[in-house]
């Protein structure tokens, strides 16, 4: 019966890791497409300024 129930526990222990692990993991990947969001924004934005430079250039 301990034999089972120590087994019960390290199982739950190793779930609980990996669930951690899980959740930092997704931390990274959610840290990562922010930063790739900030740059296309910053990109777009770049964009737009030469287009209206090159349209205020034209006049």
């Amino acid at each position: 019966m301990t034999e089972n129930k120590d087994k019960i526990i390290e199982v739950t222990q190793n779930l609980s890791a990996i669930s951690e692990e899980n959740a930092a993991g997704t931390e990274r990947a959610s840290s990562s497409v922010q930063e790739q969001v900030t740059t296309i924004e910053e990109i777009a934005k770049q964009e737009k300024l030469a287009t209206i430079s090159e349209e205020l250039r034209l006049f």
